[in-house]
């Protein structure tokens, strides 16, 4: 095959790899950002390089070249996704912010709750003190509100840990990822999820009210035509809800080539803002409300430095990322208040 060239592994394993010189979004070129890349999470084979496009308006991250998609399998072999879901825990303190949650959900999106009005509004103006537990708590759900008997598909399930528990909440939920090993870790759990990728398994059109896409569309190498699928098998109104990396976050500018968001070589393009806006209109779609968050500011920077303590030659000293780190978790809130496009993942909701 032309173009073709092979990571190869210590096991004799290789990843394939083709160029990839063009932005898959806009056609554009793109210009070098960072080039020997190393996978310091899961270990995966090779040294990878990340381009950015060159239109301003676009900014999209792109892996050139990028792995065959024959092969990308192998960059998953101890990916997290494998592991089975956890007994739930049954303490106090647990039992205690599960309530809270619970009662917050019912306020803001309707969800079922024994808890009486009055604790709901109580949790809810308390809340507002803590926006970051507030944004992580509506991110559980993917901003979506309740409908009863509503049929919703999670594309990328994984395990299925928010198949379940979207189904706690009401949800008929099905799921379909193409990781055999996460796929037989979600079917062990009892929960409906098909091995393949969307357009393989052939859902029905118009067949779910919602489709939830937690950090999946930076692994997929269509992203425009995944999005179509997902519009055909949406029904009339039915809403897309998708998180992803933000190239233009704050933690990007601070960490660079060890930002955790890059993750090489399993994400095959990293998204702008403006970039997945433009990809869900390429899709179809017209209704869209998109925003950022810095809820995971926390989590980045943790493993943004775990990455640069495993990376030889890292850039900068690890005293110098260790201090940017802090920054970066106690005013990461409030910058986002003042930079609205710089948290470090991005929301949409797309309405077909």
């Amino acid at each position: 095959m032309s173009g073709v060239s092979a990571v190869e592994t210590p096991d004799s394993g290789m990843i394939r790899t083709m160029p990839r010189p063009h932005c898959p979004l806009c056609g554009g070129g793109g210009t070098s950002l960072y080039s020997g890349l190393r996978d310091a999470l899961f270990g995966a084979p090779g040294a990878w390089r990340f381009v950015r496009c060159e239109r301003q308006r676009c900014g999209l991250l792109w892996l050139d070249p990028q792995p065959l998609e024959a092969d990308i399998g192998r960059a998953y072999s101890s990916y997290y996704t494998h592991k089975m879901l956890p007994a739930d825990s049954v303490s106090g303190v647990r039992r205690a912010y599960r309530a809270i949650k619970d009662a917050y959900l019912a306020r803001r999106y309707g969800y079922a709750t024994r808890a009486p009005r009055q604790i709901q509004s109580l949790v809810a103006l308390g809340l507002r003190l803590f926006p970051d537990r507030r944004q992580f708590i509506e991110g559980e759900v993917m901003h979506l509100s309740a409908l009863p008997n509503g049929r919703m598909l999670d594309v990328g399930c994984g395990n299925g840990r928010f198949m379940m528990l979207m189904r706690e909440h009401g949800w008929a939920v099905s799921g379909v990822d193409s990781d055999p090993a996460a796929i037989d870790s979600a079917r062990r759990a009892g929960l409906d999820a098909a091995l393949g990728d969307l357009h393989s398994c052939r859902f029905e059109s118009d067949g779910f009210d919602a489709i939830a896409m937690r950090h999946v569309i930076e692994h997929v190498y269509d992203p425009v035509g995944v999005l179509r699928e997902c519009r055909r098998v949406l029904k009339p109104g039915g809403r897309l809800a998708i998180t992803t990396p933000n190239a233009s976050s704050w933690g990007h500018a601070i960490f660079g080539s060890v930002w955790r968001g890059l993750e090489p070589p399993r994400h095959i393009q990293i998204f702008t803002p403006t970039a997945l806006a433009d990809a869900a209109g390429q899709a179809g779609f017209l209704a869209l409300t998109l925003w950022t968050s810095a809820r995971s500011r926390g989590i980045m920077a943790a493993e943004s430095l775990r990455i640069a303590a495993a990376s030889a030659g890292g850039g900068r000293r690890p005293v110098s990322l260790w201090t940017a780190g802090l920054w970066f978790r106690f005013i990461g809130g409030a910058r986002l208040a003042a930079h609205p496009l710089s948290g470090e993942e991005i929301m949409l909701i797309a309405t077909k």
